[in-house]
């Protein structure tokens, strides 16, 4: 299992990013710190 960066989510950003993770699908969010934490991680985000 890969480490990722601790950040400051609700529970609800920490699940839709990590589920994109696990998934390697893209990011669909308005919320520019979930775009942002997405982005590091290397996913597309829309």
């Amino acid at each position: 299992m890969k480490k990722r960066r601790v950040r400051n989510f609700t529970a609800y950003d920490a699940a839709y990013l990590e589920v994109a993770l696990r998934e390697n699908i893209a990011l669909v969010t308005v919320d520019e710190q979930l775009h942002r934490a997405a982005s590091a991680e290397g996913l597309a985000v829309l």
